[in-house]
Formats: C-alpha cells, structure tokens, sequence
C-alpha cells in the first residue's frame, strides 16, 4: 500500500513550542514548514499535499529563498497544518469560531424594500488589514532621501547647477514615482517632504542658472507641498528663494515682500536669519533704505546668537542655519548697495577669513567682488587694485559662474567704468563678459 506523505501527525504540543511561538508570530512560515519537518516527520511533498503548494515552493520557504507575505497563504497554512485558535492567532488570523459569514437580519415584512449590504468576510478584512501596511517606501530609503539633499547641499558650491540640477532632477521624479505608489501616512509625509526640499532646491538652482520663470514654477509647486504638510520651516526657506529669485530679476520691493511674509512664517527660527539677511537686508539695499539695511542685519546677527549656528562658511542652498561668515557675506553685499564702503570692508573682511578656508570658490570670488567694489566707492577709490581683485574673483569662477556673480560683476564694472582707460579696468570687463549663460539660461 502506497504511503501518503501528508498523513503526518503533529504532536498537540508542538504549537506551545518557542521555536513554533516565535515563527508563528513572526510569520515565518519558511521556520514553521522547518518545524513541522523536524518535530512531526513531515516531508516537503507532504506539507505541501496539506496546504496546497507543489514542493519547490516549499523548498524556496523553508530555505529562505521566499518570504510570505500573502494574506491568503497564511489562511492555507493555517487550515492545511491544522492550527488551534491559539496558534491561529499568533499567526495574526481569527480564530475558527470567528471564521463564519454574517447572516444579515431578517428584513421586517413592514419594511420590504429596505436591503441590505452584503457583510464583509473575515478574509477581506484580512486583506485590508494587510494593506494597510503596505509600503513602496521603507524607512531606510527614506534616511537615504535625508542624506542625499545634505549632500547636494555640500556638493552644491563646488559643482555648481549645471552639472547638479540634472542629478537632483532625476531624484525628484523619483520621489513622484514613488507617491504615486502606496505608503502609510508617516512614510507619505516624509516624501511629500522630500519633495518640497528637492524642488526648492531645483528652484534655487533655476535662479543661479538665470532662469527666473522656472525658478517661480519650482517654488510654487514647493510652496504648496509645505502648506499641505503644514512646514511653517519649508515655506519659510521657499519664500526667502523667492525673495532671490526676484531680487535678481530686478524686483526689488517683490524681493522684500516675500523676505518679509518668509519671515512671519519662520517666527524665530533658524530660517529667519536667511531671510533678514539675504532677503529683506540686500533687497532694502536696493531700495536705498540705509537705516532699514542697518535694522535687518543687526536683527540677523541677534538671530544667529539665539540659535546654534554652524561654523565655516555655510552651504548657501541648505536647509541649515546661516553661518556667521555667510551671514557678513550678504551683510557686506547689502551695504554696497546704499554705498558704505566702510560696513562693506567690516563684513567682507570677517567673511573672507572664513571663505578664503572653505572649498567654495563661489563665496570667495563674491566677497571680493565686494571689495572691489568698496574700493570704488570709498573717498579715495583705487580703481587699479579694484580691478585686480575683480580679475581675480572672476577668474577663480571662469568655467563655473552663476548669476548672482555675473550681475555682481557686472556692476562692478558699470562702477569703475569712470577709469575705463586704466589697462587693468579693461582686463576686468573683459572678464566680465567672458561669463557667459550656460546654454538654455536667459536674463
């Protein structure tokens, strides 16, 4: 007489077993056909015969090659191994006395044409349980997102948005493929996060490459995704992008408007000193507001007292406090604007300690440029030595501009035109023009 292979017997203590306890709550059904094999003397044709699966597939769990996830396989398991309720539910499943159909109530014969909806099983809730789970995201991709925007951060003054911008458009359509997937509420926050930091970042990128039309688009969309989160902190950052983007295009008061709502947003944060300084300092400069310039950079150095600011000189895209170095930067810029040469020497020269130890070269040729142009405008300008610093500030940055050091260069030269004829003034506007868009970028 032939052998049946799935009349094998488990012991009724088996499922009291730690082993059993820690793979059934686990759900590790690979562990549990191992233990069925090892205690009851099954074969893996046999368990296969009771639950319903060809062997292979059995060797692929129990060798670890598969891992069950499936809603369904655990019920055949279940049903086919035999589990008592308690053992059932370890599993995560109902017990058997549950595992019964509703049966809707009796309709009153006062009420004929009232119905019914048809009762859930036990097995769809399951099923929605299980999906409720379900991911497309897990917590270590998303730490990887985190890591990836501070790198481009870091990365960001030395590579520049010509060669960036494609990179972290690409993470940026990757971050949409994965919204249009499924994940928990927790793990969707965290990418529409994401999202928002990727295309405040490409927008800042967009006004640096002269793109300002784009730059507005890519900072809406981000300005949307931090008001659907609720990021006071990331609309903050978003408005005080806007701020650069418009102050660069000319729109100088557009420029102080949205510093200005950036930093009822921040309320005290880390992301106000950005916005006092960068935004409402440099924009009031332009409109030669003095004692607003005056106002707005004192209130961002008492910022950066109030907060941990970072040291050296801070990543201009980040995320991250402004640095004290990044901080007299713009200070310094600011004041060239309502033409104080003195405040310009005072805050590019605490800059330039920091910047000349930095990698970037972006923020050492600006704060020259800066003094260049103090230089000018002093009571006893030097338009030679201003040139020279120009040259090199501008040579330092040849194969790597971006706008805010062509326009700044620009006006260095408009400033030293009266000395046109000096040989190292020529040399500066030369190299000025040399600066060209990269392709595609516009004014």
């Amino acid at each position: 007489m032939r052998h049946d292979p799935s009349a094998f017997v488990i012991p009724a203590d088996f499922w009291e077993r730690p082993r059993v306890v820690d793979a059934l709550t686990g759900r590790d059904v690979g562990a549990l056909f191992r233990l069925v094999q090892q205690y009851a003397g099954a074969s893996q044709p046999g368990i296969g015969m009771r639950v319903g699966l060809a062997q292979p597939d059995i060797s692929k769990y129990a060798n670890g090659k598969r891992v069950a996830t499936e809603f369904d396989l655990f019920e055949r398991v279940a049903d086919g191994l035999g589990l008592p309720d308690h053992a059932r539910m370890r599993l995560g499943l109902a017990p058997r006395a549950d595992i019964a159909h509703w049966t809707a109530p009796t309709q009153p014969a006062t009420t004929p044409d009232v119905a019914y909806e048809e009762p859930d099983s036990v097995e769809e809730i399951g099923r929605r349980i299980e999906a409720l789970g379900t991911t497309n995201v897990s917590p270590a991709v998303l730490a990887h997102f985190d890591v990836l925007i501070s790198a481009i951060a870091d990365e960001y003054e030395t590579a520049g948005p010509g060669s960036l911008a494609p990179r972290v458009l690409k993470q940026r359509r990757r971050v949409q493929g994965l919204l249009d997937g499924r994940q928990p509420p927790r793990h969707r926050d965290r990418l529409y996060e994401i999202a928002g930091r990727l295309s405040g970042m490409l927008g800042y990128m967009a006004v640096n490459a002269g793109r300002f039309g784009l730059a507005r688009a890519y900072c809406v969309e981000a300005l949307q995704i931090a008001d659907l989160l609720g990021q006071r902190d990331l609309a903050a950052w978003v408005r005080g992008t806007q701020s650069l983007c418009e102050y660069y295009a000319g729109n100088y008061q557009a420029a102080l408007d949205f510093a200005r709502e950036g930093r009822r947003l921040a309320g005290g944060s880390v992301q106000e000193i950005r916005l006092a300084v960068n935004g409402e300092a440099r924009a009031l400069g332009r409109l030669e507001d003095r004692d607003g310039v005056d106002k707005a950079v004192g209130e961002a150095f008492h910022l950066a007292e109030c907060h941990p600011v970072p040291g050296g000189m801070s990543p201009c895209i980040s995320f991250e406090p402004y640095s004290l170095a990044r901080i007299a930067a713009n200070a310094a810029t600011a004041y060239v604007s309502v033409g104080e040469p003195g405040r310009v020497r005072e805050y590019a020269d605490m800059a330039a300690q920091v910047a000349d130890r930095s990698p970037s070269v972006w923020s050492r040729c600006l704060v020259r440029l800066d003094l260049a142009t103090a230089l000018l405008l002093s009571d006893a300008p030097d338009p030679e030595q201003a040139a020279a610093l120009g040259i090199e500030a501008l040579t330092s940055v040849a194969g790597n501009p971006i706008e805010s050091i062509r326009r700044r260069s620009h006006e260095l030269v408009t400033q030293a035109q009266p000395w046109h004829q000096i040989g190292p003034v020529t040399e500066l506007a030369e190299a000025s023009r040399a600066l060209a868009l990269p392709a595609g970028g516009s004014r």
